[in-house]
C-alpha cells in the first residue's frame, strides 16, 4: 500500500538486491544492503534484509511517519558486533 506517492519495493539484479521506488529511506536502506554485500554477506541474507526493509518502510508510510531519523550506522554496527561474537558465520558467503 503506497500512502502519499511512495512507493518501495525490492529489486534484484543477479545475486544483488536493493530497494526501488520513491521512499524518502530508499538511500539509507540501499547503503545499509550495501554494507551487507560488502561484507560478503550470503544473496539469501541480503535478501531477506532488504524484505525487511521493505515491510519497515511500508510500515512508515501507512503510519505517515518520516524517515528522517533513521540512521544506518546503527544497524551496522551490529552486524559488527554479531561478528566479533562469531555470530552470523553461516550468512557469510562461502560458511556454513
Amino acid at each position: 500500500m503506497a500512502v502519499r506517492g511512495e512507493v518501495v519495493a525490492v529489486a534484484r539484479a543477479g545475486e544483488t538486491h536493493r530497494l526501488s521506488g520513491s521512499w524518502s529511506g530508499l538511500e539509507k536502506a540501499n547503503g545499509f544492503l550495501a554494507h551487507l554485500d560488502a561484507r560478503a554477506f550470503s544473496p539469501a541474507t541480503v535478501r531477506a534484509y532488504a524484505y525487511d526493509l521493505v515491510n519497515f518502510a511500508r510500515f512508515l508510510i501507512e503510519r505517515k511517519l518520516g524517515s528522517s531519523g533513521i540512521r544506518v550506522g546503527p544497524g551496522m554496527g551490529l552486524t559488527r558486533t554479531f561478528a566479533r561474537q562469531g555470530l552470523g558465520d553461516q550468512s557469510r558467503r562461502g560458511t556454513g
